[in-house]
């Protein structure tokens, strides 16, 4: 499994998220999400590699 699907299905759920103004989340807290979401992809794919 490719981490580059992911990260842009992450990426594109983030904006529309944005655009229609759900949630109160900031910035920091989005890309903090972001980081932890790659860091579960790369975990993954190490345990399964």
């Amino acid at each position: 499994m490719s981490i580059g699907p992911i990260k842009e299905r992450v990426k594109r759920q983030l904006l529309e998220a944005r655009e229609r103004k759900e949630g109160t989340a900031s910035g920091d807290q989005i890309m903090a999400l972001a980081e932890q979401v790659e860091w579960f992809v790369r975990r993954a794919q190490q345990s399964h590699a």
